[in-house]
């Protein structure tokens, strides 16, 4: 099982499993910082230019996965997005004949603190700087490393005891036919194929309400064969998002990988 590397290393919490790749890898020694593999970002944030909104700017590598993981810490971070628009710089023609990228992303987006009555600029500009300057300076080969197990909130995805399907299991609170239509909704968006299921009913232990468990056997719908490790990163994602709603209006699903700001 993928586990949550020390806190001094990355900047998401203690939990285990992120299905992100870590800031930082140990494994990674050897990548050259400013290598075409690695994503370069850079982050100001500032108070100045809107009465109720703070200004987020990101320039960043337009590698795969960017605007994913940055929407990732944004909502693990409780920050709201009022308004947003990005473009992306081509990088030159004689990169792309080097089969480099150099393509670089330019975000701006105005965010709050909090949601609803709550919600209000950010108290430290700077920390939200360095916190997504160094969450997006990632090495692109860190995301196709495998995950053999990852868990969170009930989703369980298990991509290394079967050979030739994924395995996944997610309890919900949901009734069972409101749970399967999340579920075949993810799988059929993802261009999955549910080749087996299995639905079972347990009691919640602070409650006693019933709780539906669903249990899968998943491959890719056109090649047939059990999901890459981006497909299982954005089966996590999808699910995360579907079934883990919090109380306060944030999305559950991302506070695990992210250290609060305080």
């Amino acid at each position: 099982m993928t586990h949550a590397k020390n806190k001094r290393d990355v900047l998401f919490g203690e939990e285990t499993s992120p299905p992100l790749p870590p800031s930082y890898d140990s494994q990674d020694d050897d990548d050259e910082f400013g290598s075409p593999a690695c994503a370069l970002a850079y982050a100001s944030a500032n108070n100045d230019e809107h009465p109720e909104w703070s200004m987020l700017r990101v320039d960043v590598s337009a590698v795969p996965g960017v605007l994913r993981i940055l929407s990732w810490l944004l909502n693990g971070l409780d920050l709201d997005l009022k308004k947003a628009e990005w473009d992306i710089e081509l990088g030159s023609s004689a990169d792309e004949e080097d089969g480099e990228n150099n393509d670089v992303v330019h975000i701006n987006m105005w965010v709050v603190e909090g949601y609803g009555k709550s919600a209000r600029k950010i108290s430290d500009p700077q920390s939200l700087e360095d916190r997504v300057t160094e969450y997006l300076r990632f090495c692109t080969d860190a995301e196709r490393k495998a995950h053999t197990v990852i868990e969170h909130r009930g989703i369980w995805i298990d991509n290394v005891s079967d050979a030739e399907r994924t395995l996944i299991r997610v309890r919900s609170h949901d009734t069972g036919a409101q749970s399967l239509l999340s579920l075949a909704s993810t799988v059929t968006g993802l261009g999955l194929r549910m080749n087996h299921a299995e639905l079972k009913f347990d009691q919640g232990k602070t409650t006693g309400d019933p709780i539906a468990v669903w249990a899968m056997e998943l491959t890719d719908f056109e090649n047939r064969q059990k999901l890459s490790n981006t497909q299982v990163q954005g089966l996590l994602y999808t699910l995360a998002l579907v079934f883990s709603k919090s109380e306060e209006g944030g999305f559950g699903g991302a506070d695990y990988l992210v250290e609060k700001m305080t």
